[in-house]
């Protein structure tokens, strides 16, 4: 099998980007929603005459936006990769590229001042408050994979409602006592499965214990809004 080529996702190649938006011209939705994004911020920001900071740019800047562009997306999509979930040890590298440097920035632009992030709905315009807020909230101690969801609509809301809150959330005591309680209670009963039915097939719950808590939340939040049933249902 010959290798495949994924060097254009971290290159800086104009053309691509010019490809992309006549592609985008042509059928917005045949865009990744994160670009459609940018594309359509970005004409109406020459149509309503607020793009003048690209008009007095060179095209060096103009290009330095869309490596900006594109290191937001792609930490969006690859920032679980570096996600701290395991206190145990160390992460392992999962090469995300997503240093600055893959998208041909430098230590220097970390001062400066890019468009780019407000189109695409971030408040920060320093390069250095950008990745500051997108390692916090990608990068932390919860890793989040949703660029693979085919809903746009659903992909969207998700992706605004992370990034809106999450950076600034934390559980009360309370709530982290509960997440505990059913983490253990997930591992109890697996090891007393593996005791009292050895050798007898079954579906086991080894590494994905962590269902059960966010069931729990589901179920929970879910209450108190009012839904009356739930239905669980199984693959096998």
């Amino acid at each position: 099998m010959s290798k495949v080529d994924f060097s254009y996702i971290f290159s800086s190649d104009n053309e691509y980007i010019d490809e992309m938006y006549e592609q985008y011209k042509n059928n917005p939705e045949s865009v990744e929603d994160s670009w459609q994004d940018f594309f359509k911020g970005f004409d109406l920001a020459k149509g309503s005459g607020q793009s003048e900071d690209f008009e007095a740019t060179g095209s060096e800047d103009i290009a330095k936006e869309f490596k900006v562009a594109r290191l937001i997306q792609s930490y969006r999509a690859r920032g679980h990769l570096l996600s701290d979930t395991n206190p145990v040890r160390e992460r392992k590298d999962r090469r995300p590229h997503l240093k600055i440097s893959d998208y041909g920035l430098e230590e220097t632009d970390l001062n400066q001042s890019f468009v780019i992030p407000q189109i695409m709905g971030f408040k920060q315009s320093k390069l250095k408050d950008l990745i500051e807020f997108l390692q916090k909230t990608y990068c932390s101690s919860l890793g989040v994979e949703y660029m693979h969801c085919y809903n746009t609509e659903v992909r969207r809301w998700f992706r605004d409602e992370f990034e809106a809150t999450w950076s600034n959330h934390s559980f009360s005591l309370d709530k982290k006592k509960r997440i505990l309680e059913k983490l253990n209670e997930a591992v109890v009963f697996e090891q007393f499965l593996n005791t009292k039915y050895v050798a007898q097939k079954r579906f086991s719950l080894e590494g994905g214990e962590n269902t059960i808590p966010a069931l729990d939340a589901i179920i929970e939040k879910g209450s108190e809004l009012g839904v009356e049933e739930f239905v669980l249902g199984m693959a096998h």
